[in-house]
């Protein structure tokens, strides 16, 4: 049996990896973001999240533990829904640090998604 050989990228070559897609349900437990809409929505349950009433950390905290009620919510949707928030939002560069959103800031996302530019 042979061990798998790793190999250590440089900063440049880590920058250089694509970014995580966040219309890929299979990277955040069935959760997809659709910046056209403006929702993040799981397609197996059929709910979406307003992403117009997620624009305070309480807001944002308010859909996560709603989802978390849910009794389809299994750790897995919920762990989806928390790292695709982190991904997309950013909580800690801005909510979390008591600043909010502006109305639409999604709608800014859909350039980004056209260019495929998530990193």
């Amino acid at each position: 049996m042979t061990t798998p050989s790793l190999k250590l990228l440089t900063a440049t070559e880590l920058l250089a990896l694509p970014a995580p897609d966040p219309c890929d349900p299979e990277l955040w437990g069935g959760w997809i973001a659709d910046f056209r809409l403006g929702v993040f929505y799981h397609a197996g349950e059929d709910y979406e999240i307003d992403l117009d009433r997620c624009l305070t950390a309480g807001a944002v905290l308010d859909w996560i533990i709603q989802v978390a009620e849910k009794a389809w919510a299994s750790p897995p949707i919920l762990a989806g829904l928390v790292r695709l928030v982190d991904h997309v939002l950013r909580p800690q560069a801005g909510l979390c640090r008591g600043r909010d959103l502006c109305l639409g800031w999604w709608r800014d996302r859909v350039a980004h998604d056209a260019e495929g530019a998530w990193n």
